[in-house]
C-alpha cells in the first residue's frame, strides 16, 4: 500500500528517497516486518531503470541538430539548411519507411542508400562518398567521410556523434542532406565572384549584358569542370569563343532565361547586386539536373533503336558501328565500359552494352564540382517509388509485389500487363530464398526489376566487380584513353561480327546471389548487457537472497511459537 503512495509520475516509476522515508516513518513492528520493509526498499531500487549516460547527455544537451550546426557552420548555413530540411524530410519519408531500421534509425549503409537516391531523384547528382563506388552501400564508413570533404571537421564530428554507431533518424538524415545541399551551394558564391571578375561586373552593376556574360562564364566553368581558382581571363575567353558544343551553348541560353526569371521575381529584401545573382545561380543548379535530362532521353532513344531482341542490350559491334557513323557518344573504350558496369559479358565472345547501365553511368554525367557530378535521371527510381509508398515496408509477399508491378508502366512498357510465368517464378524463388518475403532493397530484387524493365532498371553487378568513375578519372588512373580510336572501334566490330549471329542468345542472365544494401541485426530488440543492467541483476539476486533469509527467520519464529522443533522444518523448502 505504501509503495503505491510514493509513485513519482514525473520519473515514471518509484522514487527511491520517498520510498525510504515512507518505510522509515512506518509504525514500529516486529524485526521481521522491519526486515521485510528493507527488502521492499532493495527490491524497488533494483527495479528503478538506470539512465544510460548517452541518454542522459542527450537530455542535458537539448540543442537541436540544426542549432548545433549553427554553432559550427554559422547562422547563414543553418538558416538555409533549415529551410531545406522539411521538404527533404517529406521527400524521404516513403523511402525511409520502406528501409530496414533498428529503433527508427538507419545504419550508415541505409543512410548512404537513401541520400544517393534522394539526390539522384531531385537533382541528378552523383555525390562523392555517397554514390555506390562499386563496393556496395553496406561498405564500412560513416558521415565524417562525406561531410569532412565539404565542411569543417567540427561539422563532420557533429554528425559522427549523432550517428554513434546507432544510425540516424529520418530527421537527422534530412538535416544531413540539407547540410550537404547547402554546402554544395556555398561553392556557388566563390565561383560566381570569379565569373563576375572575368565578365567585368563590379559592385552594384546592373548591366544585363555583363550579368548575362557572368552567367555564361559561370556555366562554362561548371560544365567543363574548370577550377575557378585556377581559371584565367584568356582561358575562358578562348573556351567561350571556340566552344562548338551544342549542349554548352544551349545550356548557357537556358541559364540566362532562369537568371531573368529570378531577377524579375526577386523579393524586395534581396535587392539587386551580388546576392540576387547568387540566388539566380542557385536556382539554375537546382533545376539543371532535370532540365538536362532531355539529352539522356535522346541517348536512350538511339540505344533502343539498336537494341537486340528486346533485351535492353545493344551488341557491341552495333554500338561501335553507330560511333563510326558519327555518333561520338558511343565511342567509349571497351575496358572503360566494363569498369563502369555498362558491359554484359555473360557470353564473352558476344559482349553487349546494357542500355540502363550505360545511360546511368558516369560516362554520361555532365558538369558538376569536386563534390558531385550531374547525371541522367533514373527511370527505375520512378518505378520503385510507388512500390515503397504502397508497401510501406522493407519486404513483402511476392504476390503483392506482382500485383503492383503489373500496374506499373514506363516510357517503353505499357501497363497494365500480365508478367510472363518465368518472371513470376523468379520472384517466388527470391521470396523462398528469404523465407517467404522479398526484400525490396537487395541485389536479387534489383535484378528482377531489370528483367521486368530491361530498358529502365540497371543490371545490378555484384559488389567489387565494377568501379564507376568519370572517363577522365579512369584515364588518369590507367593511362589509357577512355575514348576508343577509330582503329580500335573497327577492330572490336570485326571481332564481334566474326561470332555467328545464330549463336547469339536472346535470354537475359540471372545470377542467384543476394546482397542487401542495408544490413541490420536479426533481432532489433536485442540489447547488449550494460553496466547498469549488470548492477540491476546483482541487486535483484541480493534481494531474492535477502527475501529467502527473511522468510526463513519468519518461518523459524512461527515454528517456535507453535512449539514445533526447528529441526522438523525442511531446509530445502525455505527457498522454494
Amino acid at each position: 500500500y505504501r509503495l503505491s503512495q510514493v509513485h513519482n509520475p514525473l520519473a515514471g516509476g518509484f522514487h527511491p528517497k520517498a520510498l525510504v522515508r515512507t518505510c522509515a516513518a512506518g509504525a514500529p513492528g516486529s524485526a521481521s516486518r522491519d526486515l521485510m520493509a528493507m527488502i521492499g526498499v532493495l527490491a524497488a531500487l533494483a527495479c528503478v531503470p538506470f539512465v544510460e549516460a548517452s541518454a542522459f547527455l542527450s537530455q542535458v544537451q537539448s540543442m537541436s541538430l540544426l542549432e548545433k550546426l549553427e554553432v559550427v557552420l554559422g547562422s547563414g548555413t543553418r538558416e538555409v539548411a533549415e529551410s531545406r530540411t522539411l521538404p527533404l524530410e517529406d521527400a524521404m519519408r516513403p523511402i525511409f519507411r520502406s528501409l530496414p531500421q533498428v529503433g527508427g534509425r538507419l545504419p550508415w549503409g541505409g543512410v548512404r542508400y537513401l541520400l544517393h537516391r534522394i539526390f539522384a531523384q531531385r537533382h541528378g547528382w552523383r555525390v562523392a562518398g555517397i554514390a555506390d563506388d562499386g563496393a556496395g552501400f553496406a561498405a564500412a564508413g560513416g558521415p565524417s567521410e562525406v561531410v569532412a570533404d565539404a565542411a569543417s571537421a567540427e561539422a563532420a564530428a557533429l554528425f559522427e556523434r549523432r550517428h554513434g554507431g546507432r544510425g540516424l533518424t529520418l530527421h537527422e538524415t534530412a538535416v544531413l542532406a540539407a547540410t550537404l545541399e547547402t554546402l554544395v551551394h556555398d561553392d556557388v558564391a566563390a565561383r560566381l565572384r570569379a565569373a563576375y571578375g572575368f565578365a567585368g561586373v563590379a559592385g552594384g552593376d546592373e548591366d544585363p549584358e555583363r550579368l548575362g556574360l557572368a552567367m555564361d562564364y559561370y556555366m562554362l566553368m561548371y560544365l567543363l569542370r574548370v577550377d575557378h581558382a585556377e581559371a584565367t581571363q584568356e582561358l575562358l575567353e578562348d573556351l567561350q569563343r571556340n566552344s562548338r558544343n551544342a549542349h554548352v551553348q544551349e545550356t548557357q541560353r537556358w541559364a540566362r532565361s532562369v537568371q531573368a526569371e529570378v531577377f524579375g521575381a526577386s523579393a524586395p529584401e534581396l535587392g539587386g547586386g551580388f546576392g540576387r545573382s547568387v540566388r539566380a545561380v542557385e536556382e539554375v543548379m537546382d533545376r539543371y539536373g532535370p532540365w538536362q535530362n532531355y539529352e539522356c532521353e535522346a541517348i536512350k532513344a538511339d540505344l533502343v533503336a539498336l537494341e537486340w531482341n528486346g533485351t535492353g542490350r545493344v551488341r557491341l559491334q552495333d554500338f561501335y558501328t553507330a560511333a563510326m557513323q558519327g555518333n561520338h557518344l558511343f565511342s567509349e573504350n571497351k575496358d572503360y565500359l566494363r569498369e563502369v558496369g555498362a558491359l554484359d559479358e555473360s557470353e564473352p565472345a558476344r559482349p553487349m552494352v546494357l542500355i540502363p547501365n550505360f545511360l546511368l553511368s558516369p560516362a554520361n554525367c555532365l558538369g558538376g564540382t569536386r563534390h558531385y557530378s550531374v547525371c541522367c535521371l533514373s527511370e527505375c527510381e520512378r518505378l520503385y517509388r510507388p512500390l515503397e509508398e504502397h508497401l510501406g515496408a522493407s519486404e513483402a509477399p511476392p504476390e503483392r509485389i506482382l500485383e503492383l508491378v503489373q500496374r506499373l508502366g514506363s516510357s517503353s512498357v505499357a501497363a497494365p500487363r500480365a508478367l510472363p510465368e518465368p518472371l513470376r517464378r523468379r520472384l517466388i524463388d527470391v521470396a523462398d530464398h528469404h523465407g517467404g518475403l522479398v526484400p525490396l532493397h537487395g541485389r536479387l530484387f534489383a535484378q528482377w526489376m531489370h528483367h521486368a524493365f530491361p530498358r529502365e532498371c540497371p543490371y545490378p553487378h555484384r559488389s567489387g566487380t565494377t568501379a564507376p568513375v568519370r572517363g577522365p578519372e579512369w584515364q588518369e588512373r590507367t593511362g589509357v584513353n577512355f575514348m576508343a580510336s577509330a582503329s580500335e572501334l573497327q577492330e572490336h566490330i570485326d571481332q564481334c561480327v566474326a561470332a555467328s549471329e545464330d549463336d547469339c542468345s536472346t535470354s537475359m542472365p540471372w545470377v542467384h546471389a543476394e546482397e542487401l544494401h542495408i544490413v541490420v541485426p536479426k533481432s532489433p530488440g536485442h540489447r547488449q548487457p550494460t553496466v547498469a543492467s549488470a548492477v540491476r541483476l546483482s541487486m535483484m539476486v541480493s534481494c531474492v537472497a535477502a527475501l529467502g533469509i527473511a522468510l526463513a527467520h519468519t518461518a523459524l519464529g512461527s515454528a517456535r511459537k507453535l512449539g514445533v522443533a526447528a529441526s522438523s522444518v525442511p531446509k530445502a523448502g525455505l527457498f522454494v
